[in-house]
């Protein structure tokens, strides 16, 4: 019974593919690209902070399934995330008022999303261009 027991053991654990790589999904690579758009400031949080009134171009570009977004440039401020299978969009990055998070979904070339900061929440529209 032993034996068996012990073949049995090996058989299965043989069969079990190694390492966790074989179990992480694969990048979402069919959303690829440079995208393009305006970003537009929906709500001034903290009246104490004057947000941008918008209108500012902006590019966001996807490669294998991960992307890397200039928030903004004077302080250095920069998202970077993942794209998943469905499209969902979603990264983070620090800044001097604390956090900026950026959440979104691609349809049809297109990403609408968010981005939230400490003190001001705009609204994107970015269209792929390659």
């Amino acid at each position: 019974m032993r034996k068996h027991l012990v073949i049995f053991a090996c058989v299965v654990f043989a069969s079990v593919p190694t390492g966790l790589s074989s179990y992480a999904q694969a990048p979402a690579t069919t959303y690829d690209g440079k995208y393009i758009g305006q970003v537009t400031n929906v709500e001034n949080i903290n009246a104490q902070t004057e947000c941008g009134a918008g209108g500012f171009l902006k590019t966001l570009t996807i490669q294998n399934g991960s992307f890397s977004l200039v928030y903004n440039a004077a302080h250095y401020e920069t998202i970077k995330g993942t794209v998943g299978a469905d499209g969902t969009i979603s990264g983070f990055g620090t800044s001097s008022g604390g956090g900026i998070r950026l959440t979104g979904k691609i349809q049809g070339g297109a990403i609408t999303g968010q981005v939230f900061s400490a003190t001001c929440r705009y609204s994107y529209q970015l269209t792929k261009s390659q």
